[in-house]
């Protein structure tokens, strides 16, 4: 039986949609796909978001994929598809201090270089790069200090090369003036390959990208879930997707991360680094959450506190695109003590919100056609496996493959450009920041 929720919906009272689906029971078998170990007790403790874990270089003929290892270092391995062998693990730099936000994130630059960003929360940071086309030799391992106190670092590559890097400042840690829940989204701008970075407020003269210090409850803070790519189609620009939600201390408090609450959505164009909504207005260079007026808002949830580390709207949310420039969202929402995932798909004029399972919690997707979403996701029960369903038209769900892992897992990024057998990077669990007690593993296709 599905239990309905009100919500408001760009400032309306709606109902959510009813939940379309079929196949209840997951498949025992994992509908084709294989697990594959590439090392165990290598992966720490991490809270890396839903991207740029990995990505499949066509000229070397290799996956590359990155995790925090011992001590939160950024460690990488190699898959040579020639010879179906991966490396050994390749510790690639020094993390300054134990923390589960020190993930790293890995893109590569139109050189064929690899870049690895890591060592971010709340202090400068911090990049790691390899030769061309390779994990193997030399890196340099050195700071950008165009970011001096970031976090979340969220790489993206424009289809001219240009190099972005969104990512989360925390100001009151220069200047006391700041309340401590005010932490808004920059960008950096590389136009070089990562060698040289330039920053959003000297490019475009604006205090954030995304942001607000003036909001009743206090929540400036900014938690991205996402940022998903597509090229240029037809008339539509190429544009970088974001989702995201707030958190903040409330009226009349300044605390981190005390309250969670309401979705968003919108568009970045690199041709003219405006931002849009899924409308295709124009917002301009920066997103104000402030400006009620301009919000580019999915759901608005009541402000309120559940318990600690379960707020009422979770730190995990999916974004993508179908056809038509149609944007979907996934996201998970609080009911008592069952997290549900929930999907949002723009229907032209409002967006349309139901409610998908309550059976497991979010991974990352893989877009499988111009409609259609396979979402990779985490059991709720503590099963060690992956569960995989399919969403359609953003509405209609069902369910795939439950595929057997060897460990419970932690966390799961599906791999850019990847190349079957490696298609989505998997991080075994691990309670500790400092010890690897996690295995590495990529989930695939057989290649026969």
């Amino acid at each position: 039986m599905i239990k309905r929720r009100n919500f408001l919906l760009g400032g309306t009272l709606v109902a959510l949609a009813p939940l379309l689906t079929d196949s209840p029971a997951l498949a025992s078998a994992g509908s084709g796909f294989a697990v594959q170990t590439v090392a165990t007790g290598v992966a720490a403790k991490s809270d890396r978001r839903a991207m740029a874990g990995g990505l499949y270089d066509p000229i070397a003929g290799k996956t590359f994929i990155s995790w925090t290892g011992e001590n939160t270092n950024p460690y990488v391995a190699a898959y040579d598809h020639a010879t179906g062998t991966w490396t050994q693990p390749i510790k690639v730099g020094q993390s300054p201090k134990g923390d589960s936000h020190h993930y790293p994130v890995m893109i590569q630059a139109d050189d064929g270089r690899l870049l690895v960003f890591y060592g971010s929360h709340n202090s400068v940071q911090r990049l790691a790069a390899s030769r061309p086309h390779t994990v193997e030799g030399d890196w340099t391992d050195g700071t950008v200090d165009a970011a001096p106190r970031s976090t979340y670092p969220m790489p993206v590559k424009a289809s001219n090369g240009d190099i972005y890097l969104f990512f989360r400042a925390t100001p009151r840690n220069d200047d006391p003036s700041f309340p401590t829940d005010y932490r808004p989204i920059h960008y950096l701008l590389s136009t070089d390959d990562g060698r040289t970075w330039t920053h959003s407020k000297d490019l475009e003269g604006i205090p954030f990208a995304i942001g607000s210090t003036d909001r009743p409850d206090n929540c400036n803070e900014i938690y991205i879930g996402e940022i998903e790519v597509t090229p240029a189609q037809g008339n539509v620009p190429e544009r970088f997707h974001f989702v995201w939600t707030l958190a903040g201390g409330g009226p009349g408090r300044h605390e981190h991360d005390y309250y969670h609450r309401n979705l968003y959505y919108a568009a970045f164009q690199p041709g003219d680094r405006h931002f849009y909504n899924a409308a295709g207005d124009d917002l301009g260079t920066r997103v104000d959450c402030g400006e009620a007026s301009r919000l580019p808002l999915v759901l608005e949830t009541e402000l309120k506190r559940a318990k600690p580390l379960s707020r009422d709207v979770g730190y995990t949310h999916l974004v993508g695109s179908m056809a038509g420039n149609r944007p979907v969202l996934l996201f998970m929402l609080q009911d008592g003590d069952t997290t549900v995932v929930h999907a949002a798909a723009w229907q032209g004029h409002e967006w349309r919100i139901a409610e998908m399972t309550r059976e497991a919690t979010l991974f990352d997707k893989e877009q499988i056609s111009p409609t259609a979403f396979r979402v990779y996701a985490n059991p709720a029960d503590g099963t060690s496996a992956v569960y995989t369903y399919i969403l359609e038209n953003g509405s209609h769900w069902r369910s795939e493959a439950k595929i057997p892992t060897p460990t419970r897992i932690q966390r799961a990024s599906l791999i850019a450009g990847f190349r079957d057998p490696a298609r989505v990077v998997v991080t075994g669990s691990a309670a500790s920041v400092t010890v690897p007690e996690g295995g590495m593993f990529v989930l695939g296709m057989p290649v026969t």
